[in-house]
């Protein structure tokens, strides 16, 4: 009962306890009288809904090196407060640290440099024990949300908040669009920077606003955070960072590079069999991946198909010749009677599907 007495009030809650009273009664000394309130209340709670939305910023960081920097110490140190068995801990650093490297000079080998930091690139266990090191960062900023410090970005009125997303070494972090939250940012990248030898590369580093954020309020992070920007067609991981009102636009990328790889000239020599492999195991495989993020647009998607169709029909994607069967009667089964080619519009919800 004392949790439901000192719960936060709810708008339903004023609205209701608002039109209970007699209109000319006042909400208190000197206050208007009820009636004001009750013929606006869809303004006021506007007002009050403006003053509480306040736009937010993301920040696709780079870490300059981001492999070659890392601290052994802190690695080890890391390691260990995760829990990981110190014996184990000791049998990865003594993997890490059996590098050590040697330079030509003038045809012959000097020197036997063992460093102290870094991981190898291209070796398989590199990308986990990068994470080991990201793990760190993450748990930095979700003390500092939980805490109040920063404010992460909520996906839903009700849903959850995401702070940061992370993919090796890979960086988006979330929090509202202004100074303060961006100089308290920077003091936590700043102490994941001086234990684990990790530096961000601020001229690299780029900045995004929702659309709430003022273009007053926009110019004043940039210039005191030094920081560019990011265009509409940067990209996160391969993909959009930023989708505007065109997803044809953002994705127009994809039909690109489909019409590069048909139009390139060894192609003028595939038999009909050798088309077939090149647009099954090629052509279809370029949207894949970010078929399994986003939904692409219906008409990209016949755009795709129709470039494959035509360079079935004839040796170059952009000449127009007759087709002497439907696309969607090739794309049936072969013992159906078709080719097996794919429906890139089911094939984009199938993967969407996967993923719920």
């Amino acid at each position: 009962m004392n949790e439901r007495l000192l719960a936060a009030l709810t708008v339903e809650e004023i609205t209701h306890a608002l039109h209970q009273m007699a209109p000319l009664k006042a909400l208190g000394p000197d206050g208007f009288p009820a009636v004001f309130f009750q013929q606006n209340w869809p303004s006021v709670q506007h007002e009050a809904r403006m003053w509480s939305k306040m736009g937010f910023m993301g920040l696709k960081l780079d870490m300059s090196k981001a492999y070659d920097k890392v601290e052994w110490g802190f690695l080890e140190s890391a390691m260990l407060r995760m829990g990981f068995e110190t014996k184990w801990v000791h049998l990865i650093m003594a993997c890490v640290r059996s590098v050590h490297y040697s330079v030509l000079v003038n045809g012959n080998l000097v020197g036997d440099i063992r460093p102290s930091r870094g991981i190898r690139q291209g070796d398989p266990i590199s990308p986990y024990l990068f994470l080991i090191c990201a793990e760190v960062l993450s748990s930095l900023l979700t003390q500092a949300e939980q805490k109040g410090i920063i404010t992460g970005v909520p996906t839903s009125p009700k849903g959850p908040k995401i702070s940061h997303l992370f993919f090796a070494d890979d960086s988006i972090l979330f929090c509202k669009s202004n100074y303060v939250e961006w100089r308290r940012l920077l003091k936590i990248l700043g102490i994941y920077e001086a234990g684990s030898g990790q530096k961000l590369n601020l001229e690299k580093t780029t900045i995004f606003f929702s659309r709430n954020t003022s273009l007053s309020r926009r110019a004043e992070i940039l210039n005191l955070s030094g920081l560019t920007e990011a265009r509409r067609f940067d990209t996160y991981l391969g993909l959009p960072a930023l989708i505007g009102r065109s997803k044809n636009q953002a994705f127009q990328s994809i039909k690109e590079r489909v019409g590069q790889k048909l139009t390139n000239w060894k192609v003028k020599f595939l038999s009909q069999a050798g088309k077939e492999v090149l647009l099954k195991a090629v052509v279809q495989a370029v949207p894949t991946y970010s078929m399994s993020v986003f939904l692409l647009p219906t008409t990209l998607c016949k755009d795709l198909n129709r470039l494959m169709q035509q360079f079935w029909w004839n040796h170059m994607a952009s000449t127009s010749s007759i087709h002497w069967m439907s696309w969607e009667k090739m794309g049936r089964s072969k013992r159906c009677g078709g080719l097996g080619f794919m429906d890139l519009i089911c094939f984009n919800k199938a993967l969407l599907a996967k993923q719920g």
